[in-house]
C-alpha cells in the first residue's frame, strides 16, 4: 500500500550489508549501489549494481559458502555488530539466510541472518 505520506526507515545494518556485498564481490564499498525497499529494521535490496553493472547473477548460495570459507567472510563495518561477532565462538556463516532468500524472492535482505530471523517470524522454527 501506498500513502503520500513521505518517510525513511534508517538502521545501521543497510551499512554493514553493502560493506559484505563489496567484499563478496571483490570491489569498493562506493561501487555498490542498490535500491532499499521496505522499512527501518525490515529493507530488502533490489536493482544491485557493482561498478553500474547488475550483479544478481553473482549473488548465490555456493558462492557465499565459498566466499566465507576462503577467510575473506570477515567484515568490518564499523558498527555494534563488530563487538557481537567477536563474542562469537566458532564459525558464523552471517548471511547464508540472507543468500538463501534471495534465491527464493530475488531481493536481498538487508542486515545479517541473526537480524532478518528475528523480523521474520515465518522463518523461525516452531
Amino acid at each position: 500500500m501506498e500513502t503520500s505520506i513521505k518517510c525513511v526507515g534508517l538502521c545501521h545494518n543497510y551499512s554493514g550489508t553493502i560493506d559484505m556485498l563489496a567484499s563478496y564481490l571483490k570491489a569498493k564499498r562506493e561501487d555498490i549501489r542498490s535500491v532499499s525497499v521496505g522499512v527501518n529494521h525490515f529493507t530488502w535490496l533490489k536493482n544491485i549494481t557493482c561498478k553500474g553493472k547488475p550483479v544478481e547473477d553473482k549473488l548465490s548460495l555456493k558462492g557465499y559458502i565459498e566466499y566465507y570459507f576462503s577467510g575473506k567472510g570477515e567484515v568490518i563495518t564499523n558498527t555494534v555488530d563488530d563487538e557481537i561477532q567477536k563474542m562469537l565462538v566458532g564459525k558464523n556463516m552471517e548471511y547464508y539466510l540472507n543468500f538463501e532468500l534471495f534465491e527464493r524472492f530475488g531481493y536481498f535482505p538487508v542486515g545479517s541472518s541473526n537480524d532478518v530471523a528475528k523480523i521474520c517470524p515465518l522463518l523461525q522454527q516452531p
